[in-house]
């Protein structure tokens, strides 16, 4: 999948980045996401070159930004009643991202 998305998207975007979810496992090197999208060390080193790997930090409070809230009243809605509490959203910067490997890009997998 990832292949297919970069080979359609990444020449008409900005960037073309890939933010691993985390919650149910540890961080993944830059390694360990080549395996997961089934891309090579040659192609990271070439054609994925531009392409950053970043780790989500969903548990560091300082990597995370509140860009909204969700009324209650809306909660309940979305919810049929079930619940009835303001929802937070947050967000993490670009900048404040971990990238999955100290230096950029050649790494090998």
């Amino acid at each position: 999948m990832f292949k297919t998305l970069h080979r359609q998207l990444a020449s008409a975007t900005k960037a073309f980045d890939v933010l691993v979810a985390l919650g149910t496992h540890p961080p993944m090197s830059d390694e360990a996401i080549c395996g997961r999208l089934e891309i090579s060390g040659e192609e990271r080193r070439g054609q994925y070159r531009n392409v950053q790997f970043f780790n989500h930090e969903w548990d560091n409070p300082a990597a995370l930004k509140e860009i909204g809230v969700i009324p209650a009243k809306d909660i309940s809605v979305l919810t049929d009643g079930l619940f009835a509490m303001d929802v937070r959203l947050k967000s993490t910067s670009s900048f404040q991202l971990r990238p999955s490997h100290h230096h950029r890009p050649g790494v090998s997998a």
